[in-house]
This record gives structure tokens, sequence and C-alpha cells, in this order.
């Protein structure tokens, strides 16, 4: 799913910075985690372009970690977006589980859910902000209110070869 915007590193790092704050005021500490490691790198390129000292910088971090943290960034960025006015008891131990993982997607392993976790917070935030009530308490994944009630699950594309099964499930959905 697309969620990059057009921002400078400053204007990334200052929302990301917001975004952090916000997974802590909601009780979790992600200062061992893998959004704590972003926050960092950010922190690094954001002073970097305060003074003008870009080219100086790919000394410390290499441009795939920069491009990496970037990307995780935004996608945290658009949760926090969608989700700070929903009240946090309903997905705290979601919030926790996106902690959890690699700090790079390529080094995931099957067992670790944290972006799966991270991609059902994006499409929640996504209805939450578009002004859908989104509901976490039921079997499904999500409860989304739209004059009935949509439940499903949120299923992120990992290979091609899971595709056509998630096709099929949602297909299955629509009759």
């Amino acid at each position: 799913m697309q969620v990059f915007s057009k921002s400078s590193y400053i204007e990334v790092y200052t929302e990301f910075e917001k975004a952090c704050d916000w997974i802590a005021s909601c009780g979790v500490n992600y200062s061992k985690s893998r959004i704590n490691k972003y926050k960092q790198k950010l922190s690094l390129l954001a002073e970097a372009q305060r003074t003008d000292s870009l080219s100086d910088i790919e000394n410390n971090v290499k441009f795939p970690e920069f491009v990496n943290s970037a990307q995780e960034a935004e996608e945290v960025i658009s949760i926090y977006r969608g989700l700070s006015q929903v009240a946090s008891d309903l997905f705290q131990d979601r919030l926790v589980k996106i902690l959890k993982g690699t700090e790079f997607r390529v080094d995931e392993i099957n067992d670790s859910h944290g972006r799966d976790i991270a991609f059902e917070l994006l499409i929640a935030a996504k209805f939450a902000k578009s002004g859908f009530p989104v509901d976490f308490g039921t079997e499904a994944d999500l409860k989304v209110e739209y004059k009935n009630v949509i439940s499903g699950s949120s299923k992120s594309i990992k290979s091609t070869f899971t595709a056509p099964k998630i096709k099929g499930q949602s297909a299955a959905l629509l009759y």
C-alpha cells in the first residue's frame, strides 16, 4: 500500500517523532524495537539536512538503511494519523506486536508477524481517517461499520504463491 508523501527529511522525522510519542502515550515501550532504530537513523538524516551536511552522513549510515527507515516510518506515521483519535485500549496489544521483527523486511522470518499486524493497523487507519468507526474487538482482524457491518481479515501479499489464495478468499467474502 502506497503511504509515501512528499516531505523533507526534517518533516518526516518531526512527524515520525509525533507518531513515536503517540505509541509511548498508548503505554507501549518502543525503545528496544526496530521502530527506535528507524527513529535514530531518521534523526541523523534530519540533522544532516538542518546542518546542510547530507553528503557527510553516508559515512555513518548506508543509503538502503535510510530508504528502509523512511518507508517504515511513513507506515507508522499513517497508522498514527488514522488511529490517534481512536481509543488505544482497543488496539494496544497490536501496537506492541508491530514492534516485533527485524529492521529490514527482507530479513523477516515466517513466525514474526510485526509487519502483518502493522498492515492490519494501516488498513484500520485508512478507514478511521475516512470517518468510519473501526472495531478490533471481534474475531476478524477488523470490523468497520458502513450501512451494514463489514468484518474481514487484512492480509498483505507476501509472495506470488499466496496471492491466488487471498484473492479467492476475498472473492468468497463478497458473496
